[in-house]
């Protein structure tokens, strides 16, 4: 599905506003995205799903997957490999 795909933007928008979730976004000094990491919860209790991540490189991967758990105390985090 192109980039450009309106359900594709629709999806995302819907995605990255899922309530209790955060998304974060790694930019280059162009403002290209370089990277893209979300957290939301489970349907278990006490557990946080991160996925999708993707980093340009494993040094931008880290770092977005560093942030995404920051934030999450007294919680599982299960990392949501497709």
């Amino acid at each position: 599905m192109s980039k450009d795909n309106p359900e594709r933007k629709k999806f995302l928008r819907e995605w990255i506003n899922i309530p209790d979730c955060a998304a974060f976004v790694a930019l280059d000094g162009r403002g290209q995205i370089m990277g893209f990491g979300q957290r939301r919860p489970a349907i278990q209790a006490k557990n946080q799903l991160i996925g999708p991540l993707y980093g340009d490189d494993t040094n931008t991967a880290m770092a977005i997957l560093q942030r995404l758990c920051q934030d999450v105390i007294g919680e599982k985090i299960t990392l949501d490999i497709w």
